[in-house]
Order: structure tokens, then C-alpha cells, then sequence
């Protein structure tokens, strides 16, 4: 009867699915922090691991899963739900502005927040973080790492973002 805080997952093929849940679902109450990379998961996967009641879970990493926009609402419900989340790094998960919508409508609670190479970016996500920054109090710091977001959107929020943080590289 182990006790488990961190679960890092790397290049896991869809196979193996099923056991993934299986283990996220068996160590839900310990665990702190979960990284998923290069993992292969359907949808289902995707809903099945977002859908878990997280007690303890402070961090999460997504880097390289292809979450597409339908990923990305589930973790958005996941990240609502889990009131205990501090931290969420999310890399080249293939999002478009409508995923990104649904992680950032749902990062309220965040202390920071990290986005990278999403995919189809678009030049409104810099000025959603900065609304995000101006309307949380909780947020302490948003990374756009690897974007291209407009001068003129990162302008929107530089009053915000001198007061707390927004780095964009």
C-alpha cells in the first residue's frame, strides 16, 4: 500500500491507455504533480484522466499530447474542479484559440500558468492573458514561450502585466 506524490509519464504509446487511467485513478488522493510527455491518449483517455477528483494535485505538465480542442475543455473542467492546482505548463498540444479559450477561462484559481508552442496560436491569446492576469487575483505569472503574439496585444495588458507578470518569448 505505496504512497505516490509524482506521476511522470514519458513516451507512453496509446496501448497503453488503459493503464495510465488506471494508475492515475489508483494514486488520485496522493498525488501532487503529473506530467504527461509524449504520451499517446485518445479522447477518451484525455476525459477519463481529466475527469478524475484531484485532491492533492498542485502541478501539471502537458508536453506534446495531442489534446486538440476537445482535450483541452477537459482539462479546462479538470482544472476548474481541482481547487488545490498551482502551477500548469501546457507545450505542443495542438490547440487552437477555442482550446486556449477553455484553459484559460478555467485558470482562475492558478498561481502561474505556462503556455508554449500550442499550435495554432492566435495574436488574441497575449491579450487573454493579460485579462486573465488583471481579473485573477490569484495569477502571479503567465509564459507565452516559443509565440508570436502581437505588439499591440501585449500592449493591452502592460499595465497589468508591470504590476504582476506576463513573459512572452
Amino acid at each position: 500500500n505505496g504512497s505516490i506524490n509524482r506521476i511522470e509519464l514519458n513516451r507512453i504509446k496509446e496501448s497503453q491507455e488503459k493503464a495510465i487511467v488506471k494508475l492515475t485513478k489508483r494514486f488520485v488522493d496522493q498525488m501532487e504533480e503529473m506530467e504527461l510527455y509524449s504520451v499517446e491518449l485518445t479522447l477518451g483517455g484525455i476525459q477519463a484522466i481529466s475527469g478524475v477528483k484531484y485532491k492533492k494535485l498542485t502541478q501539471l505538465d502537458l508536453k506534446s499530447v495531442n489534446l486538440g480542442d476537445e482535450g483541452a475543455l477537459a482539462f479546462g473542467a479538470c482544472m476548474r474542479e481541482t481547487k488545490s492546482l498551482q502551477l500548469v505548463r501546457i507545450h505542443d498540444c495542438n490547440i487552437s484559440d477555442e482550446g486556449l479559450q477553455a484553459i484559460l477561462g478555467n485558470a482562475c484559481l492558478l498561481r502561474e500558468l505556462e503556455l508554449g508552442t500550442l499550435g495554432q496560436f492566435h495574436v488574441g491569446a497575449a491579450a487573454a492573458c493579460c485579462k486573465l492576469l488583471h481579473q485573477t487575483e490569484h495569477m502571479k505569472k503567465i509564459s507565452l514561450i516559443g509565440q508570436e503574439p502581437s505588439l499591440d496585444a501585449c500592449i493591452t495588458g502592460m499595465g497589468v502585466a508591470l504590476q504582476k507578470k506576463l513573459l512572452v518569448g
